[in-house]
């Protein structure tokens, strides 16, 4: 297991987070997670425009429904050694807690089409926010003055190769290419493809974000580690 340390955080967000949890290495007090899973993985938006290969938004069809996703979330996060303290089935979010660190995971949310207060009022004030394979809706700029920027090689859908559910002057990217006053430290994390951290290093801003030698490379030898 690679570990790493960082300045205290007290809250990071993490929106698009599966069931990563070698991102928890990534020491924070609180952390506030949210994925469109185990509804469904790749939802489109419900305002009515079009998703990324035509379709309409459907309340009644599900294409991408992971069923088991719950249950592997929990097993995750027990492997890392937090315990699952809650399930609120009404307002979908799960909790988990290992000392003094919580994590609280919103399921079945599309970020940012279906948020409620609730999950305003606990992404408000954040500290760090994660874009480790998914850069979120610039509007989640709103929500914190400050933060630090993590960011990963595996991340995908950057500006112009977008999703097609998002104007480009919507992205994150496009908005901190323009303004990134409130980033007052960018970190990039390397994985490999199995998904394994093995290391991080200071990112030169968002600028750059799509040209790889900003992070660390990694070996055939890491590539066959995973494999065991």
């Amino acid at each position: 297991m690679y570990t790493y340390h960082t300045h205290k955080i007290n809250k990071a967000v993490y929106i698009g987070a599966g069931a990563d949890v070698d991102i928890l290495d990534l020491y924070c007090q609180t952390m506030i997670c949210i994925d469109s899973q185990p509804k469904d993985e790749c939802p489109v938006d419900p305002d009515g425009r079009e998703g990324p290969t035509g379709e309409h938004y459907d309340p009644d069809r599900i294409p991408c429904h992971r069923p088991s996703f719950l249950a592997q979330l929990e097993e995750s996060y027990r492997s890392k050694g937090f315990r699952c303290t809650g399930v609120n089935s009404t307002h979908t979010y799960i909790t988990f807690e290992k000392g003094q660190r919580t994590v609280k995971y919103y399921y079945s949310v599309a970020f940012p089409y279906q948020l409620t207060d609730r999950i305003k009022t606990d992404i408000q004030g954040y500290d760090m926010l994660i874009c480790d394979g998914y850069l979120p809706h610039k509007c989640i700029l709103d929500y914190t003055t400050s933060f630090r920027f993590v960011g990963s090689n595996m991340t995908l859908y950057l500006h112009p190769d977008t999703d097609d559910q998002l104007e480009k002057t919507d992205m994150l990217d496009w908005e901190l290419k323009r303004d990134s006053s409130k980033v007052t430290s960018w970190l990039g994390i390397c994985r490999t493809h199995q998904g394994r951290i093995i290391d991080h290093r200071v990112m030169r801003g968002i600028g750059g974000y799509t040209n790889r030698s900003m992070f660390p490379k990694y070996t055939e030898r890491d590539l066959d580690d995973d494999l065991f």
